[in-house]
C-alpha cells in the first residue's frame, strides 16, 4: 500500500520546474569553468547537469527541452575540446 498520495499535476510542475533550474545552473557553471579551461570541472557539472535533466524528465516531459539541453552540451564540449585540447 502507498504511503503517500500520488503528486498533483501542480506538485510535478514545480518539482520538474526545480530540477530544470538545477539543470540550467550546472550548464552555466560547466560553461563558466569550460571558459577558465578546467576540464574536470566542466566534466562534473556536465554530468550533474545530465542527472537533473532526466529527473526533470521524470516529472515534465519535454522532448525541446531535452533537443536544446544536448545542443547546449555538445557546443560546450567541442568548445572545450578546441582551446583546451582534452
Amino acid at each position: 500500500m502507498q504511503q503517500n498520495p500520488p503528486l498533483t499535476a501542480q506538485q510535478q510542475q514545480a518539482v520538474g520546474a526545480y530540477f530544470g533550474k538545477m539543470s540550467t545552473d550546472y550548464q552555466r557553471a560547466a560553461a563558466l569553468a569550460t571558459a577558465t579551461g578546467n576540464v574536470p570541472v566542466t566534466l562534473s557539472f556536465e554530468i550533474a547537469a545530465g542527472i537533473a535533466g532526466l529527473l526533470e524528465q521524470a516529472f515534465t516531459p519535454s522532448a525541446g527541452k531535452v533537443v536544446v539541453d544536448n545542443v547546449v552540451d555538445v557546443v560546450a564540449k567541442e568548445f572545450s575540446t578546441r582551446t583546451c585540447g582534452s
